[in-house]
């Protein structure tokens, strides 16, 4: 396996187990405490074996802001000082945060992260040197993490922070109010985990108008892919599509910039609610009149009464594969 497929399979996992970049960079702070306590314990098995966690998250702390050291390139050095360790931690910690804060992500910046981080590398590699290629030390560790995903996850009741009021707006609904989860940053967290995994396949994530806006790029970030919005008429500008749908009483139009999609890029097609069908049956259609392809369409709640499981709408959805983390069935 390959040195970037073996880190893509890694971050797979962090993703699985919730973990964000912050707490990468916060365990290979800890694990250069493990090696130091290693190496004046002259524990030779620890010392290795913390120099190749430091090594792992080092490199899927680099993966996360789109950068990858030149690993056949890096030097060591001996008798790298305990000080000289912990500022090149510190100046990687800076210079990781710098980046991100950075609008544009610019090429500069990249490229001084990357000479931080193969300095970082060469102290580390120097102060706990290991008698192996970073492939192996990479599918072992990415193995022994896989063993430890439900672990590291979260376990999250969302049903508890749903709030049901019967007969609203009218009779004989029963409306699912998702203002108490939208108040809890471990409950949006989650959520937001449990998207990325889902959607980790896809090339773009198309969300409809809703008030998910506010959080629901936070899954995009996760995965490092581009953001669709669909929104109603007259809120997007310049050239766009536009599909026509007809609810109970009136009738509305959806719209999306046309530049937004490339043609053939794998679609994951997302609504917060999904319960009359009608918005997301016109969305797949908006999207699939450019011959753009929905491969995958989820929700965050998915309700499944009499009423909704009989509407047309969800029969012309049924050649999909929809997937939801709440389920109400009636």
């Amino acid at each position: 396996m390959k040195l970037p497929q073996a880190i893509d399979q890694y971050k797979k996992n962090e993703i699985l187990a919730h973990v964000e970049l912050d707490d990468v960079i916060i365990k290979v702070t800890q694990e250069l405490w493990e090696i130091l306590e290693a190496k004046i314990n002259n524990n030779a098995p620890e010392l290795e074996k913390e120099t190749w966690d430091a090594i792992v998250n080092i490199l899927s702390a680099s993966a996360w802001v789109w950068i990858l050291p030149d690993i056949e390139n890096i030097s060591t050095k001996e008798n790298i000082s305990t000080k000289d360790l912990f500022i090149q931690m510190k100046n990687r910690t800076q210079g990781i945060q710098s980046l991100r804060k950075r609008y544009s992500r610019d090429q500069v910046s990249k490229k001084e992260l990357k000479i931080i981080t193969e300095v970082f590398l060469s102290h580390v590699l120097s102060y706990g040197w290991v008698e192996k290629n970073l492939e192996e030390i990479l599918q072992t560790n990415t193995a022994k993490f896989a063993k430890r995903v439900n672990q590291y996850k979260p376990n999250i009741d969302l049903k508890s922070y749903i709030k049901e009021y019967q007969d609203f707006p009218k009779a004989p609904v029963s409306f699912k109010d998702i203002s108490p989860l939208l108040r809890s940053p471990e409950a949006m967290r989650y959520i937001s985990f449990e998207f990325a995994e889902k959607c980790a396949w896809a090339d773009v994530i198309v969300w409809l108008d809703a008030r998910w806006f506010l959080f629901w790029p936070l899954v995009a970030e996760i995965l490092k892919i581009p953001f669709v919005m669909i929104r109603k008429k007259w809120k997007l500008p310049g050239e766009t599509i536009n599909q026509e749908y007809k609810k109970e009483y009136w009738s509305d139009i959806m719209e999306m910039q046309k530049w937004s999609i490339s043609p053939w890029q794998k679609v994951a097609l997302i609504d917060d609610l999904l319960a009359t069908w009608w918005t997301m049956d016109t969305a797949w259609k908006l999207i699939e009149n450019l011959w753009w392809k929905v491969d995958k369409i989820l929700c965050v709640v998915q309700i499944n009464d009499e009423f909704c499981s009989q509407m047309r709408e969800k029969y012309n959805l049924s050649r999909y594969d929809i997937e939801s983390i709440v389920n109400y069935e009636k």
